[in-house]
């Protein structure tokens, strides 16, 4: 059959030339329909759509009934798709396993599995109860690497391979490039610095906040939650209170006494006294525990040194924990001033504070950075810093910290010497940079606009373009990008190609008014690309099972942890049975609040 691809002159198609190759193929006692047809004939789709209106005119021209063709079509899918009955599906897992294949959800579907997976979704109710009809652990499968078999090698392994690959091994670095890693380091090792410990590494030198107070404060944090497990097992760490205005999480709650307690590194700032603010409406009775600075107790809040509790220090281990906290308080990070936030601020000690201050410390950068006590003060009573510096007898002009103008020569720099470092000069990478936005729009000053400036310059806006502007998707390009990820066998859904081509999407948009219609324009079936997934009608029955099923095995019930698993589930559930994800917890038995708790960002670690 003559085509594009198999002649080197193109075809000049007419609709008598449409009909006649259709009734070749039936001759060759080939079915014509429109899924064989858009996948090995697809010039003489496109040529049927334009001369002729649709397949289906075509198919009727050439004396062929279109229902007939599509039973044919379905008939011969039937008969070559994969039949995924209950034993296929437990066979074709064990299988997969056996070989050492990924058996997770995410690493399935892209392997082109989406078949099997509904299928398994239909036979056994969920993947998850297919994998464990299978005999598999979901646990492990879930997270994409086997760490039951020897977890300890795989973990250690793993974190040397992020080490090899040039990633940095913070925690929040591991997490970004394999989230799976740091989660089965966690629950083997107890901690992700005690996983870099077991792999040869010093957790001390992966830290990105090791030199902020920040840092210094989850440290101690960690610390004393190791201490208090053991000299105060009755406290809690999972105490919530619901207000109007959020959840208030302290970092302890003592049943006995109802005493909310926080844990501090100074007795003085900020965070002491937003704690104060923040928990006094609620909390009957609030301790603070500091690692430094004393201060005297109130009726309502009390003050204690963390030392105050190392005469109860009876074992090895509880006396390290007290001597790696003396060297935490003398490690040299910022710290408040205790003598700045202990003062009883005036206006007239706020007036004479700043009269002190050196002229190039007067302004209010400097202020919040280094006179934290003094700037809160003079916010309260005189409104604002730089009123308080007006007061003090300054002109606040000469204060301000004002940015030298840019010149044309800056500008000039600024581009030559990020192209001769290879550098981008987008609009976008430019402004990003420290002082990009600034000369940016000195550029607008100079030249008129950015790429004024990289001409003057000798370069082309057009060559430093992050993305192709909407001049280079011509309707040839985005035709010849459509033919060519049809030939090629790769997706052409509209998911796909937003998330991935932006360009050609909106370019599908602006030609032809919509992705489907760019597709069908080029002879390609949109439903044979569209990868339409048929819709699951869940019972209620379904619902109420499944929240058995997890409440038994220990998954979490949680309305985010529902909604990522199955959230058919969930949207049934809500939408059509119980009205709320907590009414159908209730209704089968399970406390809402006993499964919402929220897990706190940094997990326990030694510091």
């Amino acid at each position: 059959m003559p085509t594009p691809q198999s002649s080197r002159k193109r075809v000049s198609w007419t609709a008598a030339l449409v009909v006649n190759e259709i009734r070749k193929l039936r001759e060759r006692r080939i079915s014509p329909s429109q899924s064989y047809v858009v996948g090995n004939h697809p010039a003489l789709y496109g040529a049927a759509q334009r001369l002729l209106g649709g397949w289906r005119n075509a198919l009727i021209a050439a004396g062929e009934e279109p229902a007939k063709v599509a039973r044919e079509s379905r008939d011969v899918s039937n008969a070559t798709r994969t039949k995924w009955t209950h034993d296929f599906i437990i066979k074709t897992l064990q299988e997969r396993a056996r070989l050492g294949k990924p058996l997770n959800f995410l690493k399935m579907r892209d392997s082109g599995f989406g078949g099997f997976l509904r299928a398994a979704a239909r036979v056994f109710g969920s993947y998850e109860a297919a994998i464990r009809a299978a005999g598999l652990s979901y646990a492990s499968i879930k997270r994409g690497t086997d760490w039951v078999s020897n977890p300890e090698k795989a973990i250690i392994g793993g974190i040397r391979e992020l080490a090899s690959a040039k990633v940095e091994l913070n925690i929040s670095s591991a997490q970004h490039h394999r989230s799976g890693l740091v989660t089965a380091a966690i629950t083997h090792f107890g901690s992700w610095d005690s996983a870099l410990v077991a792999a040869g590494f010093d957790p001390i030198n992966t830290r990105l906040d090791l030199d902020t107070e920040a840092g210094k404060g989850r440290i101690f944090q960690n610390l004393c939650y190791d201490l208090f497990q053991v000299l105060r097992p009755k406290w809690r760490d999972d105490h919530r209170c619901k207000t109007t205005t959020g959840v208030l999480l302290p970092d302890a709650y003592d049943p006995d006494t109802r005493e909310w307690i926080d844990f501090k590194i100074a007795a003085w700032g900020m965070s002491v006294q937003k704690s104060i603010r923040k928990y006094s409406g609620y909390a009957d009775h609030l301790r603070l525990i500091c690692l430094a600075g004393r201060r005297n107790s109130t009726e309502r809040v009390t003050f204690e040194s963390i030392f105050d509790y190392e005469g109860e220090a009876m074992t090895p281990t509880l006396r390290t924990l007290f001597e790696r906290m003396r060297c935490l308080a003398a490690h040299d990070v910022p710290t408040t001033s205790f003598e700045e936030w202990a003062t009883r601020w005036t206006r007239r000690e706020v007036i004479q504070t700043i009269q002190n201050l050196p002229p190039d410390e007067r302004h209010s950068r400097h202020a919040q950075l280094h006179n934290k006590g003094a700037y809160s003060a003079a916010v309260r009573m005189f409104g604002g810093w730089y009123a308080a510096v007006e007061a003090s007898g300054f002109d606040v002009e000469d204060v301000r910290r004002r940015r030298p103008a840019y010149t044309k020569g800056d500008v000039d720099a600024f581009i030559s010497g990020r192209s001769s470092s290879g550098l981008g000069l987008s609009a976008r990478v430019a402004t990003a940079t420290a002082s990009g936005s600034g000369l940016y729009q000195a550029a607008s000053r100079f030249y008129d606009n950015w790429a004024a400036a990289l001409a003057a310059n000798g370069l082309k806006y057009d060559d430093v373009k992050l993305k192709p502007g909407r001049e280079r998707f011509t309707k040839q390009v985005l035709d010849r990008f459509i033919r060519t990820r049809h030939n090629a066998r790769e997706r052409l859904n509209a998911t796909t190609v937003r998330d991935q081509f932006k360009g050609e999407y909106g370019a599908a948009f602006r030609i032809y008014g919509g992705w489907r219609q760019a597709v069908e324009a080029n002879g390609i079936s949109y439903r044979s690309v569209s990868e339409i997934v048929p819709p699951r009608r869940v019972t209620q029955t379904e619902v109420d099972a499944y929240i058995r099923s997890r409440s038994q095995t220990g998954l979490p019930l949680n309305s985010r942890a529902v909604c990522r698993d199955d959230r058919p589930i969930h949207t049934a559930a809500c939408r059509r049975f119980y009205g709320s994800w907590s009414n159908a917890l209730k209704v089968n038995g399970i406390d809402y609040d006993t499964v919402t708790l929220r897990r706190r960002r940094n997990p326990r670690s030694p510091g």
